[in-house]
């Protein structure tokens, strides 16, 4: 790998790192309200469900950050994140743009 990729990947693993850790923490320390956001994806998750799942998704991308700090070169991450990242902004466009083809 060339000097400037090496810089890249470093960059934005490190980023990636950070992003997860920042939202894990978030959602963790906030449960009740992270149970609200993924009542509102509309899946049919009841309520109590939704909390036990919120706490699970969260001690997952907690994990997932230190997985990327342990392994920095393992090839489940890469493919986790983006399931991870697209799945939530698939989430949230749709729950954001549902007023659109009600109103």
């Amino acid at each position: 790998m060339k000097n400037w990729q090496a810089v890249a990947y470093k960059v934005l693993r490190c980023f990636f790192i950070f992003l997860m850790l920042s939202t894990a923490i978030g959602k963790l320390l906030d449960i009740p309200d992270f149970a609200e956001v993924i009542a509102t994806y509309q899946f049919g998750i009841p309520g109590y469900f939704a909390t036990g799942l919120g706490l699970v998704l969260a001690l997952f991308e907690f994990e997932l950050a230190f997985y990327m700090l342990r392994k920095p070169r393992s090839l489940i991450v890469g493919p986790t994140l983006t399931i991870i990242h697209s799945s939530q902004y698939v989430t949230g466009n749709y729950y954001n743009l549902s007023w659109y083809r009600t109103g």
